[in-house]
C-alpha cells in the first residue's frame, strides 16, 4: 500500500519550527525567511486537515495535534538520520589494491579504471600487473583478478568474463602479397602464439586449430612465440602474421578496426576470469562497490563482443 506523506520540505519547516518555538528561528536554522516557513506550516496544516499550531499575541503554541505530530515527526526524522548514518559509514572509501595478470591490465582492465574513479571519488586505487597468484595472507592486496578454472580455496570467487579463442591478424594481411582468405593460406604465414600457455590449454595453440582445418600434416609453417600475450597482439597489429586471440584481450583492438578475424571459427575455453577476493574481506564496501562495477562493465563488454 502505497505511503501518503506531505512533502519533505513542509515536514523540515514545521519540526523545525515546534522544535525552536517558532518561525524566525527556525527560517535561520534552514536558511530560508520566516515568511517561506509559515508557508510550509500552512500547506502542511492543509494536508493533514488540522492546525498544528495556535496562534496566539504571545507568538506560537503547539496545538494539542501538533505536539503529538512533532514528537512522532521528531523520532522519525531522527530514525532517519541514524540509517542515512550507516550508510555514510559504508561508502566505499579508502584504498583499493588490486592484483591481475598483465595481460588482462594492459587489454582490458587499466583504461577502463578511471571510470570506476569517476563513480566512487574517496577510492583509490593501485594496480599491480604479476603472473603469479597472490598470496592474500600477506595483506598487502585487497583482491584479484585471475584466469583459470575458478577453483581458489578460501577465496570469495565472482566469474567475470567468458573467453572464446579465434585466429586475429591485421587487416593489411587479408589482401596482401599472400591473400589470407581460406584457412589454408595460414601455411603462407607465421602463427603467432603465446609460448607460455599451459599443456591443459591446448586450445590456445595452433595445434588443435591446424587439426581442424586438416592442415597438421602439411608442411608446417613458420611459428613465433612470446612468453606475454601483449607482445603477440602487437605482433599480429603489425602485421608481421596471425595470432590467435581470445575476445577479452582482442576486442578493443578489434573495435579500433586494428585487428580482423580472417574466419569466423571460435573455440570456446574452459580457462576464464575470475574476481577473488579474501572471504573475510570480500564484502567491505570498496570490495563490494568494485566487484558490482567489474560485473557491469563485463556484462556491456560482452554484448559489444557479440555483435562483432
Amino acid at each position: 500500500m502505497a505511503r501518503r506523506l506531505p512533502p519533505l520540505n513542509t515536514l523540515r519547516a514545521f519540526e523545525a519550527a515546534a522544535r525552536l518555538g517558532g518561525f524566525t528561528h527556525a527560517a535561520r536554522e534552514l536558511n530560508v525567511t520566516p515568511a517561506a516557513v509559515s508557508h510550509q506550516v500552512k500547506v502542511l496544516e492543509d494536508f493533514v486537515g488540522q492546525r498544528l499550531f495556535r496562534r496566539l499575541a504571545r507568538g506560537l503554541v503547539l496545538s494539542e495535534v501538533g505536539r503529538a505530530y512533532a514528537d512522532g515527526l521528531g523520532q522519525g526524522l531522527d530514525r532517519l538520520a541514524q540509517a542515512q548514518g550507516v550508510l555514510y559509514e559504508r561508502r566505499p572509501k579508502g584504498l583499493l589494491r588490486i592484483t591481475a595478470l598483465p595481460s588482462f591490465a594492459h587489454a582490458w582492465l587499466s583504461h577502463r579504471l578511471p571510470e570506476f574513479l569517476d563513480l566512487y571519488p574517496e577510492v583509490s586505487v593501485e594496480l599491480f600487473l604479476e603472473y603469479t597468484a597472490t598470496d592474500f595472507s600477506a595483506g598487502d592486496r585487497d583482491v584479484g583478478i585471475r584466469y583459470g578454472l575458478g577453483n581458489y580455496p578460501g577465496l570469495r570467487t565472482t566469474h567475470i568474463l567468458n573467453d572464446e579463442v579465434f585466429p586475429v591478424c591485421s587487416p593489411a594481411l587479408l589482401n596482401g602479397p599472400t591473400p589470407l582468405r581460406t584457412p589454408r593460406d595460414l601455411l603462407n604465414h607465421t602463427l603467432i602464439h603465446d609460448c607460455a600457455t599451459r599443456l591443459e590449454e591446448e586450445i590456445q595453440t595452433w595445434t588443435p586449430w591446424l587439426r581442424r582445418y586438416g592442415l597438421e600434416d602439411e608442411h608446417p609453417p613458420r611459428r613465433l612465440g612470446f612468453s606475454d600475450s601483449t607482445a603477440v597482439l602487437r605482433c599480429a597489429v603489425g602485421g608481421y602474421g596471425v595470432a590467435l586471440g581470445r575476445t577479452s584481450l582482442v576486442a578493443e583492438y578489434m573495435a579500433q578496426g586494428r585487428l580482423v578475424r580472417p574466419f569466423k571459427d571460435v573455440l570456446p575455453t574452459d580457462f576464464t576470469y575470475y574476481l577473488v577476493a579474501p572471504e573475510a574481506t570480500a564484502d567491505e564496501p570498496r570490495i563490494a562497490a568494485f566487484r558490482a562495477w567489474l560485473l557491469d562493465v563485463a556484462r556491456a563488454e560482452h554484448d559489444t563482443i557479440t555483435g562483432m
